[in-house]
């Protein structure tokens, strides 16, 4: 009886496995994910676990710009997810390339009215695909471009 129950457990439990492993979200879905979380009411820090979708090199980077120095504001006081510190998303589209163990996904959507492209590097990690970087190209706040990467480096 016992062989019987676990030889017909055991293809269950390789085709969950198989499932499980098959499920990793894709660069793409990570960021629509991301984005469904943005609405009127919901600022990105009430939805985004962001050690759940960078690299822990970027995630350390984050929160060094992002922590508030007591008396003082955050050195990054907008929200990078939508270059801007209020939000309110509309036409979002999603653009991938792929280069080998790298991916990069162009987000470009109407925020608040205004057009706002974001574009993220991703990195093939033990843990999944995770952000490596956020970066948007030259505009009038950033005639340079931005990268999270570069300014957390610069800030601190």
């Amino acid at each position: 009886m016992f062989c019987r129950a676990f030889a017909c457990a055991l293809p269950l439990a390789v085709l969950a496995t198989a499932a499980i492993a098959g499920a990793e979200s894709s660069p793409q879905d990570m960021l629509r994910g991301l984005y469904a979380g943005y609405d009127r009411t919901h600022a990105h820090s009430n939805h985004v676990d962001v050690h759940g979708l960078m690299t822990p090199q970027l995630a350390r980077a984050y929160a060094k710009v992002t922590r508030a120095v007591p008396g003082d504001a955050p050195v990054m006081a907008w929200d990078v997810f939508v270059d801007g510190r209020n939000h309110d998303i509309e036409h979002l589209n999603l653009t991938a390339e792929a280069d080998g163990k790298s991916r990069t996904v162009t987000a470009a959507f109407d925020n608040q009215g205004l057009p706002v492209t974001v574009v993220y590097s991703f990195a093939r990690t033990s843990a999944g695909w995770r952000i490596d970087d956020i970066r948007y190209p030259p505009d009038r706040a950033f005639p340079k471009g931005f990268s999270l990467q570069a300014f957390a480096h610069h800030a601190g």
